[in-house]
């Protein structure tokens, strides 16, 4: 190991299962019977000098694998929440009341990046440096050590007393509360805050591990605890995704959470959606894994003042069922980058013998880590095979995305008679993670340079999107040697129910634009999970350099979808009000190569659907506003749509000069957003202040329909009605003057 290494965690558990060339690859150094996943965080700089150089050292400090979480789901369904018609009102009286408690009120119990305070006891600024080296002495000592995360600890405690090392006799509620630490401080991390004692009922917060997200945590009245979450790295927004851990707790006793710093004018939260919950005693005894919990669940604007726009909170109540246990709190099932690792690596081994199947490397994350294409199809695949082109994960807090991804690369390499003619039919290009550093940060849209990958296709960078670069590359080749069929990128959304669809249509082009919808109205005949009547059609101006508009623009794929699924559950159907789970959404993707198939097969049924979707021009493009709900844009942006003008509307308008005429032209040319404001969830850029480069705009060619009538333009017209009407008006005065 080179000096100029971070280590980020131990895990021993998965090492006999990675390969030493799958190691030597990702920076993995083996060590005994554990894995040490080391971040070089000068050499990257060297191989690179045009990257942030802060960029290669973001991971250190975290715990990498993460917590090990079994996958067990419920036995049951779990309903959504049915909020009272009061909360709001009562927890937003309850903030009030709050301010008058002095006693509580902003005491920082953990901090995910400022220096920990608790550390430092001797006011002798020497000596308090010299306690700080030492401890970072002793963190490189355990790093090589036999010790276990509890005994460490336990250690490290005994040292600060002034006790003797191998001092046996400890306090059993001390040592009760660092038990409940093993297997969270796999990554040599002590808690931010340890109790005094057993009187103290302080909570010990963690979330420096794989995909957590929690930045500080405040203890603002008994038991209840106002909670800030991390933006995601390099922006001043994004809070979305939260995931961390908690104990000390006491059986029977009620604690709330408040998150303050969320962006998003609304949620499913106030509509049903649950917190997971996770209990490590409920894993270990009763094999329960993630359920949902909690109530008095509302989401709402506080009075907390922020610059430009305001801050929401997202509150909860939860009761304790069990003592000496950890609880992690969490959005969705998380779905790691070393999850990923592990079922690849478990993929690659079963099917190491297969000639249908191939992993390789893609390219590397700015972070270093792998970014995995995996290739699956029947061996020599003619040149007539058409393509398909599957990906995920471009949004690192979108995790249901590679809960469906895992679906489908798992139905796609099973032994059944179906997936062996889908890999007869088809060559499949699947790129399962594509932000992967994004995802080990815990971040919600973006990578580690703060961008939004899906805001990148138009023009990626090699230094700051590299893995939207080589995706569009590998699009752009594979679709010079095969017609590619279909491009779909799995997302999640936050604001709407079910699982649908985004696609690209052209309203000129009643043909196409019905062929387009066949695919995903194919897919919610075969889902009872996909709602047709949630997707929404059109190249909204505002998503031009988005992966679904570029590959259909650029690439000329036809059937080229961004597929969304609710954090939550349906809103229809068998599944009415209750909660997606894990098994749910790899079901979901399972239908998607289900329904490809039937698409690429069966005919009768495609031509079935294709006149139901409408045989002649005026139903065959979808209105402007399907798709579109009351809850409005879903990305902290609350413009739902963009007028596009061409030099032919310049022109008209020039020509009639009639307001009714220009709106009624207007209307026409009007590309509205989709109901996530813009692609698949939420962009809150900059403190929910969107940024994008506007992209020139091609005139497109009218329909007799939308051209307006002669007469509107008419200008002897006109000057016969504005004559008629003077004329009308010298009568009348004539006559009366006559009268008279």
């Amino acid at each position: 190991m080179t000096a100029d290494s971070s280590i980020i965690g131990v895990e021993a558990s998965i090492a006999p299962q990675i390969r030493d060339d799958a190691l030597h690859e990702n920076n993995i150094t083996k060590r005994g019977n554990g894995v040490l996943l080391v971040i070089p965080t000068n050499n990257v700089a060297k191989k690179s000098p045009k990257r942030p150089k802060t960029h290669a050292s973001d991971f250190e400090g975290l715990m990498i694998p993460g917590p090990d979480h079994i996958s067990d789901l419920p036995k049951e369904r779990e309903p959504i929440y049915k909020q009272p018609e009061d909360l709001k009102g009562r927890l937003k009286t309850a903030d009030q009341l709050k301010k008058s408690n002095v006693k509580f009120t902003n005491r920082v119990v953990y901090d995910s990046i400022a220096p920990n305070p608790f550390l430092v006891k001797d006011n002798n600024e020497d000596s308090s440096t010299a306690e700080m080296d030492d401890e970072e002495e002793d963190l490189q000592a355990h790093r090589d050590s036999q010790y276990t995360p509890s005994e460490y600890i336990k250690v490290k405690l005994l040292k600060q007393n002034g006790e003797d090392v191998m001092a046996e006799c400890m306090d059993l509620d001390e040592e009760r509360i660092l038990l409940q630490h093993e297997g969270i401080l796999q990554g040599c991390q002590q808690p931010y805050y340890m109790p005094t004692g057993p009187e103290d009922s302080t909570l010990i917060f963690e979330s420096r591990f794989e995909s957590g997200n929690l930045r500080r945590a405040t203890l603002v009245a008994e038991n209840e605890y106002d909670l800030h979450l991390n933006n995601d790295k390099g922006t001043r927004g994004h809070t979305q995704w939260f995931y961390f851990a908690v104990s000390n707790m006491a059986k029977g006793r009620k604690y709330k959470f408040n998150i303050v710093n969320l962006l998003k004018p609304d949620s499913l939260f106030n509509i049903g959606l649950r917190p997971l919950i996770y209990s490590t005693r409920y894993a270990q005894e009763r094999q329960v894994g993630w359920y949902r919990g909690g109530y008095d669940i509302c989401y709402y604007k506080n009075k907390i003042k922020k610059e430009k726009g305001d801050y929401y909170t997202l509150t909860w109540t939860f009761s304790c069922e069990t003592d000496d246990d950890t609880y992690f709190f969490t959005q969705s099932y998380p779905y790691t980058y070393s999850l990923l690792q592990k079922q690849l690596h478990s993929l690659d081994e079963t099917l190491k013998d297969s000639n249908f199947y191939q992993r390789e490397l893609l390219c590397k994350s700015m972070g270093d880590l792998r970014c995995d294409m995996l290739t699956i199809t029947s061996p020599d695949p003619p040149a007539s095979r058409p393509g398909v082109i599957l990906t995920a994960r471009v949004h690192p807090g979108e995790v249901n995305a590679s809960w469906m991804m895992k679906g489908a690369i798992e139905y796609l390499t099973s032994n059944r008679a179906e997936a062996r003619e889908l890999r007869d039919r088809f060559v499949f290009k699947i790129i399962p993670m594509i932000n992967p550093d994004g995802v080990v940060y815990g971040n919600y849209r973006c990578n580690l340079a703060g961008a939004d990958l899906n805001r990148k296709y138009d023009d990626p960078s090699k230094e700051r999107h590299p893995t939207i670069l080589h995706v569009k590359k590998l699009a752009k080749k594979f679709s010079e040697e095969r017609n590619v069929e279909l491009f779909c990128d799995m997302h999640g959304h936050s604001r709407k129910k079910n699982i649908f669809m985004y696609g690209c249509l052209e309203p000129n082009d009643s043909a196409r634009s019905r062929e387009i919808r066949i695919f995903p109205k194919l897919l919610s005949t075969m889902s009872d999970l996909f709602n047709f009547k949630d997707c929404s059609f059109n190249l909204s101006k505002l998503k031009l350099n988005t992966g679904r508009i570029v590959m259909y623009s650029e690439v000329n794929i036809m059937n080229s979808f961004t597929m969304e699924a609710s954090f939550c559950g349906c809103d229809y159907g068998r599944l009415a009000n209750l909660h997606f789970l894990t098994s749910d959404l790899e079901e979901m993707g399972k239908n998607l190569l289900q329904a490809l198939l039937v698409y690429r097969t069966d005919q009768q049924i495609v031509n079935s659907l294709r006149k139901e979707l409408g045989g002649d021009d005026k139903n065959a493009v979808e209105s402007p506003c399907d798709g579109i709900t009351s809850l409005g844009s879903d990305d902290g942006d609350n413009t739902d749509m963009t007028i596009i003008k061409t030099k032919k509307y310049k022109k008209t308008r020039k020509l009639s000069g009639a307001r009714r005429e220009v709106r009624k032209f207007q209307e026409l040319m009007i590309h509205e957003q989709d109901d996530s404001g813009r692609e698949d969830a939420d962009d809150e850029q900059d403190g929910g202040r969107i940024k994008y480069t506007e992209q020139p705009t091609t005139p497109r060619k009218l329909s007799k329909a939308e051209v307006p009538s002669d007469k509107s333009v008419d200008m002897y017209s006109r000057a016969y009605s504005i004559i008629t009407l003077f004329m009308f008006v010298l009568v009348v005065f004539l006559s009366i003057y006559l009268f008279k």
